[in-house]
């Protein structure tokens, strides 16, 4: 968007409250959805809202990962995180530790 049609966009939703503007995009979306209701089963039509969950267990068995934070081997804390035995927010309290030994 151009900034001229920005500004205006921004003026525009200003004055609506954080919840009407949620459920003014609940009801877009909605509407949006009902051009594909010929194309998508209705289990995805009407699915119940879900996160995101970030993929932090692949991020930290990466042993480059932690080698780059903190200059140090952790491969036994990697054979554990990926043999699950060790949850990957231990692994990453652990690094944190190392990382920042002053803090506690």
């Amino acid at each position: 968007m151009g900034g001229r049609a920005m500004e205006n966009n921004q003026s525009i939703l200003s004055g609506i409250a954080p919840a009407e503007l949620v459920e003014l995009f609940r009801l877009m979306i909605q509407d949006e959805l009902k051009r594909f209701k010929d194309n998508l089963p209705e289990i995805i039509l009407n699915r119940p809202k879900m996160g995101f969950a970030f993929p932090f267990k692949e991020w930290f068995s990466n042993p480059k990962y932690s080698r780059a934070q903190t200059g140090k081997d952790f491969s036994e804390m990697h054979t554990r995180l990926k043999s699950n035995q060790l949850h990957w927010s231990q692994f990453f309290t652990l690094l944190m530790l190392e990382e920042y030994p002053h803090a506690h």
